[in-house]
C-alpha cells in the first residue's frame, strides 16, 4: 500500500516463483489481492477482466490441489471470488459463475470447520447473491437480501452484526432504488452496528460504518418527508469519532463532507458547504491517486454554486472549481462514467451546452452498456442537447439537429423509466423548439405544437417551478399559434 505496489508485490512473486509449495501459492495469491485492492483504490483496476484477482484464484486453486482440506486456501479463493464478483462491469454470466464457486467454497469451508464465523457470512451472501440472479424481479430481490440477514443471526460477535448491518443497507439501498420504504432497514443496520460497538467501542472502522449507515438514514427519512437533521447530527458525531480515532482515515473524511453537505442543502448555510469542501479537499490530500474523492468535492462546489445562484450571488469561482475537480477525477479514472455526467451538469450551470453534451457523449463511448442503463445520462444528455438547441435558436441558427437530438435521448430515458416526469416536459420543449423554429421559417408547425402540447400538458404539474415555467411558456406559444 505504500507509492510502488507494483514494485513489492513483482518482488513477492519473484521469491516465490521457483517454490510449488501450498504456502508459497498462498502468498502469491495474496500479493495479487493486495496489488487489486490498491490498483481498485487508485481506480486502476480493469473492470471487466481483472487479471489480479484471476490469478489469485488460480494461486489459490493450486494450494488447494496439494491440500484439499485447507481452509485458509478455501476461504481466500472465495473472497477472491467474490471480490471479483463485485465488479459491476462484468458480464452478467461471468458474475453468476463466481457467485456459485464462492458459495461452493464457503460451503466446503464450513464442512471443514462449522464454527467458522467467515465462512458462515460468506455462505450467507454467496446463496443471496445467487438468488438475486435467479430471480430478476424485484420481490425475489428483495426476499435475497431479507434471507441473507436472516442467516447471519447468530452467536454474537462483531462479525456478525457488522455483515448482518451491511447486508441491511444493501436491502435499504435496493429497496430506494425500487421507490419502496427504506428506513426500517437502515435504521435496524445502525442497531446492528450499535451492538458491534458494544463489542469493541473505539473502533474507527465500525464508527465510520454506523456513520455511512445514519447518512444513508437521513436520506431514506427526507424521502419519505421525515426531518434528517438529527439522524444528520449523529452521523457527524460519529464520523467525528472515526475520524479522531483514525485521522488518515479518507473514507470517513469524505464522507463527513457528505454531511455536511447534506446539512448544507437542508438549511443553505454557507458554513456547512465549505466545512464539507474542506473535508473532501483533505481525503483527496490524503489521497490523491483518487478520483472518487475529487469527484465528491466537485459536487459539493456545484451544490454550493447552486445555492450562491440561488442567493443572486457570483458563483462563477465555485462553478470553474467544481469543473477543475470533475475533470481531474475523470483523468484519474477514465472509465468512471458518472464523473461526465456531473461534468455535464457544472458545464450546462456555465451555459457551455454544447460541451456538455460533449461530455454526455464521452461517456457513452467510455461504457456503453453501463451508460444504457442509467437514466442520469439520459437525462444530461437529454438537457444538454435541448438546451444547446435553444443557444442556436436564439442566435438565428438552425437548431434541428440538436433538438431531434434531445428527443432520441428523452425516448432511450423514458424506455428506462415511463413515468420520469422532467425527461416528458424536456421532450415536450424539444418539440416546441423545433415548432418555433418551423413557424419561424413559414413552414406548419402543427404536429410539432401537437406533439409537444401532449408531452407538456400532461407532465408540466408534476415537476419543480422553474422547468414548470419554461413548459408554461411553450404551451403559450402554442396558444398563440393555434390562434
Amino acid at each position: 500500500r505504500g507509492p510502488d505496489p507494483e514494485d513489492h508485490a513483482s518482488a513477492a512473486h519473484a521469491a516465490l516463483a521457483d517454490l510449488d509449495l501450498p504456502e508459497a501459492h498462498l502468498l502469491q495469491g495474496d500479493a495479487h489481492v493486495a496489488q487489486a485492492a490498491v490498483f481498485r483504490e487508485r481506480g486502476r483496476l480493469d473492470r471487466r477482466d481483472p487479471y489480479e484477482y484471476r490469478v489469485a484464484i488460480e494461486e489459490y486453486s493450486r494450494a488447494l490441489e496439494a491440500e484439499p482440506r485447507s481452509i485458509r486456501a478455501r476461504l481466500r479463493r472465495a473472497d477472491a471470488l467474490r471480490a471479483r464478483w463485485s465488479l459491476d462491469r462484468r458480464p452478467d454470466e461471468d458474475r453468476l459463475a463466481a457467485a456459485s464457486s464462492a458459495e461452493a467454497d464457503y460451503r466446503a469451508a464450513l464442512e471443514i470447520d462449522p464454527g467458522s464465523t467467515q465462512a458462515a457470512i460468506g455462505l450467507a451472501w454467496a446463496r443471496s447473491a445467487l438468488a438475486r440472479f435467479e430471480g430478476r424481479d424485484e420481490d425475489r430481490r428483495v426476499a435475497a437480501w431479507r434471507a441473507e440477514v436472516e442467516e447471519l443471526a447468530g452467536p454474537p460477535s462483531v462479525e456478525r452484526f457488522a455483515a448482518r448491518a451491511q447486508a441491511r443497507v444493501g436491502l435499504g439501498r435496493l429497496l430506494c432504488d425500487i421507490r419502496r420504504p427504506a428506513r426500517d432497514e437502515f435504521a435496524a443496520a445502525v442497531a446492528d452496528y450499535e451492538q458491534a460497538l458494544g463489542l469493541d467501542p473505539a473502533n474507527p472502522e465500525l464508527l465510520r460504518r454506523r456513520g455511512s449507515a445514519h447518512l444513508d438514514l437521513a436520506s431514506a427519512s427526507k424521502q419519505e418527508q421525515v426531518s434528517p437533521a438529527p439522524i444528520l447530527a449523529d452521523a457527524l458525531e460519529d464520523l467525528d469519532d472515526a475520524i479522531a480515532g483514525d485521522p488518515g482515515d479518507s473514507e470517513a473524511l469524505a464522507l463527513r463532507g457528505r454531511v455536511r453537505k447534506e446539512r448544507g442543502i437542508a438549511s443553505d448555510q454557507v458554513e456547512e458547504f465549505l466545512a464539507a469542501i474542506a473535508d473532501f479537499a483533505e481525503a483527496s490530500a490524503l489521497r490523491p491517486d483518487r478520483g472518487d474523492h475529487l469527484y465528491e468535492k466537485g459536487l459539493c462546489e456545484r451544490d454550493y454554486a447552486l445555492l450562491l445562484t440561488r442567493q443572486g450571488k457570483d458563483a462563477s469561482r465555485q462553478w470553474e472549481g467544481a469543473m477543475a475537480d470533475l475533470t481531474r477525477s475523470a483523468e484519474l479514472d477514465p472509465s468512471w462514467v458518472d464523473a461526465y455526467r456531473i461534468k455535464a451538469m457544472v458545464l450546462q450551470g456555465l451555459g457551455l451546452n454544447e460541451q456538455a453534451a460533449i461530455a454526455c457523449e464521452t461517456a457513452i463511448r467510455v461504457d456503453a452498456e453501463y451508460a444504457a442503463k442509467n437514466i442520469g445520462i439520459h437525462n444530461a444528455l437529454t438537457t444538454s442537447r435541448l438546451w444547446a438547441g435553444y443557444d442556436v435558436l436564439e442566435k438565428g441558427g438552425d437548431p434541428t439537429s440538436w433538438f431531434e437530438g434531445a428527443i432520441r435521448a428523452a425516448g432511450d430515458g423514458l424506455a428506462l423509466i415511463p413515468d420520469h416526469a422532467e425527461i416528458h416536459c424536456y421532450r415536450g420543449l424539444a418539440y416546441g423548439g423545433l415548432a418555433e423554429f418551423a413557424a419561424a421559417r413559414g413552414a406548419d408547425p402543427s404536429a410539432l405544437d401537437e406533439a409537444a402540447y401532449a408531452e407538456l400538458h400532461g407532465w408540466a404539474n408534476s415537476v419543480n417551478s422553474r422547468l414548470a415555467s419554461q413548459c408554461e411558456a411553450i404551451l403559450q406559444g402554442i396558444e398563440r399559434r393555434r390562434h
